[in-house]
């Protein structure tokens, strides 16, 4: 444990348990061996009651105190432009916030069990204002961490902050109690290749009948005719192997319809593979340029990454500073107060000392 979580366990713990628990985390980092944390947890101050209230309102309330903060910011803004109409609704809404936030800090500490008495609700409301009308004092108030309540003319010194600023980012005080996903597009359909239809082959021809020869002409003999010899039969001459012819055309023409249909096929297989190696050509092409822009996308988030945490260390400093600075501020108004009171006692006993004089030599 370091002294920062110390002090944000000690401070959010109910008003009547803080003495026993630092005694006990002093004692166990004594028993550590880390006597120098354990003085400095010893030195810690018990907060008020109503620091304490404010402190658990802080973590409680984180939204509302953000509010009143930002209605300071604009309420000096006001004050600052001498805008009249503009101060005079903030100065209610003043009014009406600190009233709101006192009567929550009640609650806040009724259910802790712990009743705040009139002088204390009192210390309540004039902290919040201090807040709401000093930067310094609004520092203290977010810190979560009062030992005492604050005031916007003669502030205690800033020991009401116990411990070191706190070096978080700077969030209100909490109540105690990359996966990526790729699309990948969807699968192209294969290709389908029309089949085409059989064309039957030409039916088998008909076999040809020869026509008759015409008869020869007879030439006139002398004297008795002879007799006329009856003209021949018709004869069917089939066509020399008909049935073999054809089974050989239409083997042929199967053999050409089966070129026809694979020289078709092979033109357009080999139309499918051009398509196919330029769409992998541009899809390669595409993949190279994504994996190019993913690789300059992932230097710019790594500079990004760096830029970031490196501002976050500069705010985290810048915040620790105006911690201090706020801590300087208000002790050296505790200071100036101080001195102007012991001045205005000093002044007092001089103008006495002269009465007396005066009356003694008279």
């Amino acid at each position: 444990m370091d002294e920062t979580e110390v002090i944000s366990e000690l401070y959010a713990l109910p008003l009547a348990d803080f003495t026993r628990v630092r005694n006990d985390l002093a004692a166990q980092a004594k028993a550590r061996g880390r006597k120098q944390l354990a003085e400095s947890i010893k030195q810690l101050r018990k907060p008020t009651a109503s620091a304490w209230a404010v402190n658990m309102l802080v973590r409680h309330h984180p939204d509302e105190i953000t509010e009143l903060l930002a209605l300071g910011a604009r309420l000096r803004e006001a004050q600052s432009s001498l805008a009249g109409e503009a101060l005079r609704e903030l100065t209610k809404q003043r009014r009406q916030a600190v009233a709101a936030l006192a009567r929550l800090a009640r609650g806040v500490a009724v259910g802790y069990g712990q009743k705040l008495s009139a002088a204390s609700e009192a210390e309540v409301e004039e902290t919040l204002g201090a807040a709401l009308v000093d930067p310094a004092a609004g520092y203290a108030l977010r810190s979560g961490r009062l030992t005492s309540p604050l005031s916007y003319v003669g502030l205690g010194p800033l020991a009401a902050v116990a411990g070191p600023a706190p070096t978080a980012d700077t969030e209100l005080p909490k109540p105690a109690g990359r996966s990526i996903t790729a699309t990948w597009p969807e699968g192209e359909s294969g290709l389908i290749w029309p089949v085409p239809d059989e064309v039957d082959p030409p039916a088998e021809a008909p076999a040809r009948i020869a026509p008759p020869a015409p008869p020869r002409p007879v030439a006139p003999a002398a004297g008795p005719p002879a007799p006329v010899a009856p003209p021949p039969r018709p004869r069917v001459v089939p066509p020399p192997a008909s049935r073999a012819d054809g089974e050989e055309r239409r083997r042929l023409d199967r053999e050409e319809l089966e070129r026809v249909r694979r020289q078709r096929e092979l033109a357009e297989a080999r139309e499918a593979r051009d398509e196919a190696e330029d769409r992998a050509e541009r899809t390669a092409a595409a993949l190279d340029e994504a994996q190019a822009k993913a690789e300059a996308a992932t230097a710019r988030r790594v500079e990004l990454d760096r830029r970031v945490d490196a501002l976050h260390e500069e705010l985290r400093q810048a915040e620790e500073e105006a911690m201090r600075a706020a801590k300087d501020v208000l002790e050296a108004r505790h200071a100036r107060d101080s001195a102007a009171r012991a001045d205005l006692v000093a002044r007092r006993y001089v103008e006495r000392a002269r009465a007396e004089v005066e009356r003694l030599e008279g």
